[in-house]
């Protein structure tokens, strides 16, 4: 079980090219327990640092098929935001 820090949590999820609510709904969180995770003022617990470790194992195995930048996070720095909704990201997609 890795020690996941802040940094370590929002590169995995813009790496997925997930927004903070995609990634909250896969943990059966709220956005702003991501947020605070992210800001390392609160830690994952023992069952999400599993998780955590699942996406980054997914990430690396399948990282031929996932863009060093993900779509969400060009866009993210393109418009200057900290969030993207999933339906963007697919509207996005689709014009690519």
């Amino acid at each position: 079980m890795n020690k996941w820090l802040a940094g370590d949590i929002r590169n995995l999820r813009l790496r997925l090219g997930w927004s903070g609510a995609d990634f909250a709904r896969f943990f059966g969180a709220t956005p702003d327990l991501v947020a605070k995770w992210e800001r390392n003022e609160k830690a994952p617990s023992s069952d999400d640092v599993l998780q955590l470790d699942r996406l980054s194992f997914y990430a690396e195995s399948h990282s031929e098929q996932i863009e060093r930048q993900p779509v969400a996070d060009r866009y993210l720095d393109e418009m200057g935001r900290e969030q993207i909704h999933s339906d963007t990201i697919s509207r996005i997609i689709q014009y690519k």
